[in-house]
C-alpha cells in the first residue's frame, strides 16, 4: 500500500522507541473504545532494515490525493471523526490521575502531534499510514485538511447522514462529548493564603466512563509497557492545605529541572552541533584514489590506503545503531580534535565514518578508540585496495569462429534451452559495479536505467583510458540479442544499472564499493554483479585449511563483520549479490568481503570443465553457496564498438548473474535462498579437494 525509506523520512519516536512498535497496543485500544469501522483504521507497519511498509485489510484503497468527489469527502469526514474521538478521549483523560491513563494519553498525543499522515480510502472504508514524518508531495496533514465543521460536535448529526461507507452503512456514529462536571478545584496559581484550609478529603469527582462501542469485544491491551488499559472510572482527590501546595510546587520545580537537564543533554547530540567537524559532502563523497598512497599489508600482502581508517557501529538493532551513532560521533569529536584526526566523510545510511591521520600512529589510535569507546560496538578496518577479477588476452575476435564460441560456452550452460522459457524481463534490473561502461556500444544500447559515478557523484559512467572491464562484464549479462552483431547476453531483455567506481586507473577502494552497493539497493536493482576482489600478494596454492582458519579468525575481522552486516541487509530486501571468486589460485575467504554466507561466489572453469588454473576455489560451504561457470576465453563487448576475449572469474560471475536475472524474471519475488536452490539444480559437478561444486545449468535452474 505504501513504503517509506527511514533514511529520508524520519520515524516518530515515543520515549526513544519507534512509535511504530506500539501498533498492537494502539490497535487494541481502538477496538476497545471506538466503533468497529475504526478497528483497522491504522495501517499495519512492517519495518525491514531502513524501510517500513504499510498494509491494510481493506481492498482497493487509493491515496487521498487520487480520490475525487463524494469518496474524497467521505474519507475526509472519516478521518475527522477518528481525530475527534481521540482528542475527546485525551481531554477526558486529564481528569484521571492514574499513571496508566497518563501513559496512554502521552502515547496518543505523540501520535496526533505528528500531524503528518497519508490517508487512503475505498468504497469499503478508510485507513492511514502513521508514525513516519513523510516528506512527499501528497501528504495528508490534519491541521491543513480537516474542515472546521467536522471538529465541531454540533455538526455530528449532519455527519451521521453523510458518512456511509458500504461496509458500515448501518452503524451510527457515536460521539463522546466532553461533559461539564462539578466545578474543578482551583489551580495552584489560584490558591492563596486566604483560601480556607480543608483537612477533610472532598467527595471524589466521577469521571464519565469511556464506554466501548456495542459491537466491540473486550481486548487485552496489556502490550504497552505492561500498562493496563485506561480505567473506566477515575477520581481526583485534592487536599487544600499548605503542605499539599508546597508538595505540588516542589514536584513542578523538580519536573522543570529534569526537563532542562534532558533538553541540555539531548541538544548536545544533534548533527547540527557537529558542523565544521563533519564535511559538508558526507555520505556522498569518496576521496580520489590519487590522494591516497597505497601501502602493503605485512600479513596478507594486500594493499590499503595510508593514514585512512574506516569506523562503523553495529549495535543490537538498526534503530539503536542509528541512535548511538550520533552519540558516538559527538563523543568522538574532542578525541579527534585533540589528536589532529580529520573526518573524511560520514555515511548515516550504514553508520560508517572515515578518519584520516598520521600513519605512524595507526596502531595507537586503533587501541585508544577501542579502549576509550568500549561502551559502543565499534568496527574498524583499513581502506583496502581492490582490483578487477580478470585475466586479459589479446583481441582474437576477428580470428575466431563465433559458432564455436557459442557451442563451447552457451551449450555447456544451456542458454539456448533457457531462452525457450524466458529471455528476461524489463522489470528486473541488474546493477553492475565496475570501472566504466560504454553505453553507446550496440550491445548495450538502450539497456540502461540511469547510471552513477560514485567518485564524481555524477551520471557519467563512461570508461577512461582504455578501461574495458565493465563493458565486457555488462555484455556477458545483458548484451542485446537478435541484432546481427557479436554476442547475446544471458538475460538480454533485462535492464542495466551501471555503477562506475574508480578513476582513470584500474584500482578502487572499499568505500567506493560500499557506496555503489547502497546506490544500487536504493535504485531498484534486484541483482548486483561484483566482478572484483581484494589484492593479495600470496603465492598460489600456498594456503591450506588450517592456515585459512587462522586468517579468517585473526585478520581483518572487523572489516569482514561490516561486509556481513551489509550483505545481510541486502538479503532482507531480496537483492542477490554475485561475487567473482578471484584469480590468485587461493581459497575463498582470505578476502574479508567474501566471508559472508549471503552472497554467491563464482569460480571459473575452462573448456575441459575443470577448475581454471587461475581461479580461486572453495574447500567447503562455510562461506555460503559457491558455483562454477565458464571463465576462460570469454568473448564480449569492449568500448568503441569492439569485442575482446578475456579470462577470469570476472567473466564467470556475469553468467551466474544473468542466470539469477532470468530466475527472477520467471519467478518474481523469489527469495535468495530459493534462487540458490534453483542454481543447485545441475547435472554437472566438479570436485575441489573432495567438495562438490555445481556447474551452472541455466535451463535446469528455470525448471
Amino acid at each position: 500500500m505504501a513504503r517509506y525509506d527511514l533514511r529520508q523520512n524520519k520515524d516518530i519516536l515515543f520515549e526513544n522507541n519507534q512509535i511504530l512498535a506500539e501498533f498492537n497496543s494502539l490497535n487494541s485500544f481502538l477496538k476497545m473504545h471506538l466503533p468497529s469501522r475504526f478497528h483497522n483504521f491504522l495501517a499495519k507497519p512492517k519495518v525491514e532494515g531502513f524501510f517500513v511498509s504499510f498494509s491494510s485489510e481493506l481492498e482497493g484503497v487509493n491515496n487521498y490525493s487520487k480520490l475525487t468527489g463524494a469518496l474524497r469527502e467521505k474519507a475526509l469526514i472519516e478521518f475527522s471523526v477518528f481525530h475527534k474521538y481521540l482528542t475527546d478521549w485525551i481531554e477526558l483523560s486529564k481528569l484521571d490521575s492514574t499513571p496508566e491513563t497518563k501513559e496512554w494519553s502521552k502515547l496518543w498525543q505523540c501520535f496526533l502531534q505528528n500531524d503528518n499522515f497519508e490517508l487512503f480510502a475505498s468504497e469499503l472504508g478508510a485507513c492511514i499510514t502513521w508514525g513516519v514524518a513523510v516528506d512527499q508531495k501528497f501528504v495528508f496533514r490534519a491541521s491543513e485538511e480537516i474542515v472546521v465543521k467536522y471538529l465541531d460536535s454540533s455538526s455530528f448529526d449532519e455527519i451521521k447522514h453523510e458518512q456511509n461507507f458500504k461496509a458500515q452503512a448501518s452503524e451510527p456514529i457515536v460521539v463522546v462529548p466532553i461533559q461539564e462536571l462539578v466545578d474543578p478545584p482551583k489551580t495552584v496559581a489560584e490558591l492563596t493564603l486566604d483560601t480556607p484550609v480543608v483537612d477533610e478529603v472532598e467527595e471524589p469527582l466521577n469521571l464519565p466512563p469511556i464506554v466501548p462501542a456495542p459491537s466491540a469485544a473486550p481486548v487485552n491491551t496489556n502490550h504497552f509497557n505492561n500498562i493496563p488499559p485506561p480505567r473506566e472510572d477515575g477520581s481526583k482527590r485534592v487536599r487544600r492545605n499548605r503542605l499539599t501546595r508546597l508538595w505540588i510546587f516542589s514536584l513542578l520545580l523538580i519536573g522543570v529541572l529534569i526537563f532542562l537537564v534532558f533538553w541540555f543533554m539531548s541538544s548536545r547530540h544533534t548533527w547540527e552541533n557537529l558542523q565544521g567537524f563533519i564535511p559538508e559532502k558526507s555520505g556522498h563523497y569518496v576521496q580520489p584514489i590519487g590522494d591516497w598512497e597505497p601501502i602493503e599489508d605485512p600479513n596478507t600482502g594486500g594493499k590499503y590506503a595510508k593514514g585512512i581508517l574506516n569506523v562503523a557501529l553495529l549495535e543490537e538493532s538498526a534503530q539503536m545503531t542509528k541512535t548511538k551513532f550520533l552519540e558516538f560521533v559527538t563523543e568522538l569529536k574532542p578525541f579527534c580534535e585533540e589528536n589532529n584526526i580529520k573526518v573524511n566523510f560520514i555515511d548515516t545510511a550504514v553508520c560508517r565514518m572515515q578518519l584520516a591521520f598520521d600513519e605512524e600512529k595507526r596502531g595507537n589510535y586503533k587501541e585508544s578508540l577501542k579502549n576509550k569507546f568500549s561502551s559502543y560496538s565499534i568496527l574498524m578496518w583499513e581502506e583496502s585496495l581492490f582490483e578487477n577479477s580478470r585475466k586479459s588476452n589479446d583481441d582474437v575476435f576477428q580470428n575466431r569462429d563465433y559458432r564455436n564460441y557459442e557451442r563451447d560456452v552457451y551449450e555447456r550452460i544451456k542458454i539456448a534451452d533457457a531462452w525457450d522459457i524466458t529471455m528476461g524481463s524489463t522489470n528486473v534490473t541488474v546493477a553492475v559495479i565496475d570501472n566504466g561502461f560504454d553505453l553507446n556500444h550496440p550491445e548495450l544500447s538502450g539497456k540502461s536505467v540511469g547510471g552513477y559515478n560514485v567518485r564524481e557523484g555524477s551520471a557519467d559512467v563512461q570508461p577512461k583510458n582504455g578501461q574495458e572491464h565493465g563493458t565486457h562484464v555488462a555484455g556477458i549479462i545483458l548484451a542485446n540479442a537478435n541484432n546481427g552483431l557479436g554476442i547475446a547476453g544471458v538475460a538480454p531483455d533485462c535492464k542495466l544499472l551501471p555503477i562506475k567506481i574508480g578513476g582513470e586507473g584500474e584500482g578502487f577502494y572499499s568505500s567506493e564499493i560500499i557506496d555503489g552497493i547502497l546506490y544500487a539497493a536504493n535504485h531498484g536493482a534486484t541483482v548486483i554483479n561484483m566482478s572484483l576482489g581484494g589484492y593479495f600478494n600470496i603465492p598460489p596454492n600456498s594456503i591450506d585449511r588450517q592456515q585459512l582458519n587462522e586468517i579468517v579468525n585473526s585478520m581483518r575481522v572487523d572489516e569482514a563483520t561490516f561486509w556481513k552486516e551489509l550483505f545481510r541487509m541486502l538479503d532482507e530486501k531480496k537483492i542477490t549479490v554475485v561475487l567473482a571468486a578471484g584469480n590468485e589460485t587461493l581459497p575463498v575467504g582470505i578476502d574479508p568481503m567474501s566471508r559472508s554466507n549471503q552472497t554467491i561466489k563464482v569460480m571459473a572453469i575452462d573448456q575441459n570443465n575443470e577448475v581454471a588454473s587461475f581461479s580461486n576455489y572453495v574447500f567447503d560451504g562455510r562461506f555460503g553457496f559457491a558455483i562454477a561457470a565458464p571463465g576462460s576465453k570469454i568473448i564480449s563487448s569492449i568500448p568503441n564498438y569492439s569485442f575482446k576475449e578475456m579470462d577470469g572469474t570476472s567473466m564467470a560471475a556475469p553468467f551466474v548473474t544473468g542466470a539469477v536475472a532470468l530466475i527472477k524474471s520467471k519467478y518474481p519475488g523469489i527469495s535468495n535462498q530459493e534462487v540458490i536452490q534453483r542454481l543447485r539444480n545441475s547435472n554437472n559437478f566438479i570436485s575441489v579437494q573432495g567438495f562438490q561444486v555445481p556447474v551452472l545449468n541455466i535451463f535446469q535452474s528455470l525448471q
